[in-house]
């Protein structure tokens, strides 16, 4: 899998994130552990993509 993007927390203890979908840019919200070896698939476009990093603010990122 080649395409890569990265998230953004929706909360402080950053087990909330969203992501764009890097095929059609549909908003997505994802709850739970974060591994960045997991796979998505977008649900509107079937884009396949992983998600490399959470960032939490500006300067830190899981």
């Amino acid at each position: 899998m080649s395409i890569k993007t990265m998230g953004k927390a929706l909360n402080a203890v950053g087990d909330e994130w969203s992501v764009e979908c890097p095929g059609c840019a549909k908003g997505m919200e994802f709850s739970g552990f974060f591994d960045p070896e997991d796979p998505y698939t977008c649900d509107h476009c079937g884009t396949e993509f992983q998600i490399t990093r959470i960032w939490l603010n500006d300067r830190e990122y899981f």
